[in-house]
């Protein structure tokens, strides 16, 4: 068994009724650890473990707030992984192995659009469903402005857990998100919270799971489709979002608002800014196996917010007093050539 903890395997055993022979790590997420651990009676199951050290370890994205989401998804008509256990201190949950990979790349053109009409469609059933009928336990919905609350919440992960290293346009970004939130018309969904490409698991052209809901939250459903676009465009672009919005208006019935796509969209770039901030603040600002993303990704993601803030119409004077300092970063970046102009975004108003 390689890397698991001891008494992690033990409690898989005693759940599963078969011993561990093997356990690897999935992905490279630096706030929780995934395991894919085989069983000696052949089976496969997943362990997601928080290490208590990760960069959002002691705020309120606990792996029992997480484990309320599958709870309250069993039986609907969203995929999503099946959860058999969490531990008693809630340091680990086990399920079972989603179907298929999250890799598009082996995909043909026409498989791709498959895909992406049935990632759109998954979202939008997860949208469609009523949030007062679903049993969230930890993850309260706050009141008539849910964004509000999920700013807030970000706000104290990046007070609480980047320390100085934060990027100095997170704080004003927030602050002018917070003051500028656009109207749902009374919309309040459950957002997966880290929605797209990477983060749900296909099988023959067919999407079997909706992965990682650390970030899950009561909010408009346009979060989610800002988070589709950012990742999609981070990833080099693998689903046509024109095909995935029209999957997801099939499915919920709703229209894509561009202006509300602008605004969640600076939202996004401001949580992975964050992220990115508490990862390299978890190992005192040095770029390790667990970071190495993290790290590479920081430079871009200030002049992004900027562009992204310009575009959802803000014209404070900080957008163009911090303008200078982050190009100039990203400019000094390994990476530049290979992520491009961040102002480069996508346009969310021609692609909707």
């Amino acid at each position: 068994m390689s890397y698991l903890a001891d008494e992690l395997g033990w409690w898989v055993e005693a759940e599963t009724g078969a011993r561990v022979v093997d356990a690897a790590p999935l992905g490279k997420g630096a706030s929780r650890r995934t395991w894919a651990v085989d069983l000696d009676d052949g089976r496969r199951v997943v362990v997601r473990e928080d290490t208590g050290t990760g960069p959002v370890a002691g705020t309120a994205l606990t792996l029992r707030r997480e484990a309320a989401v599958y709870h309250a998804l069993a039986g609907a008509p969203v995929p999503v992984a099946t959860l058999l256990s969490a531990s008693p201190d809630w340091r680990a949950l086990l399920f079972d192995l989603v179907p298929g990979t999250d890799d598009l790349a082996s995909l043909s053109a026409d498989e791709r659009q498959s895909v992406a009409h049935d990632y759109g469609r998954c979202l939008g059933l997860l949208h469609a469903l009523k949030i007062a009928d679903l049993d969230l336990g930890p993850l309260k919905v706050n009141g008539r402005e849910p964004t509000c609350a999920d700013i807030a919440l970000w706000r104290a992960i990046c007070e609480r857990r980047c320390g100085d290293g934060a990027a100095p346009v997170s704080m004003p970004a927030l602050e002018w998100l917070a003051a500028h939130v656009p109207d749902a018309g009374g919309l309040t969904s459950l957002c997966h919270g880290d929605a797209g490409p990477g983060n749900f698991h296909q099988d023959g052209a067919k999407v079997t799971g909706l992965l990682d809901w650390e970030f899950a939250h009561a909010g408009d459903p346009h979060d989610d489709l800002a988070w589709v676009a950012v990742r999609n465009q981070l990833l080099g672009r693998p689903l046509a979002l024109d095909t995935t919005f029209a999957g997801w208006r099939d499915a919920c019935g709703f229209d894509v608002d561009a202006d509300g796509l602008e605004y969640y969209r600076a939202l996004v770039l401001v949580r992975m800014a964050i992220s990115c901030d508490a990862a390299l603040n978890w190992t005192g600002g040095k770029t390790t196996p667990d970071t190495r993303v993290q790290a590479a990704l920081r430079p871009f993601l200030a002049p992004a917010i900027l562009e992204a803030l310009r575009r959802a119409g803000c014209d404070e004077p900080f957008v163009d007093e911090l303008d200078a300092p982050a190009r100039a970063e990203w400019e000094s970046s390994p990476i530049a050539g290979v992520l491009g102009d961040p102002s480069d975004l996508d346009d969310l108003k021609a692609i909707h």
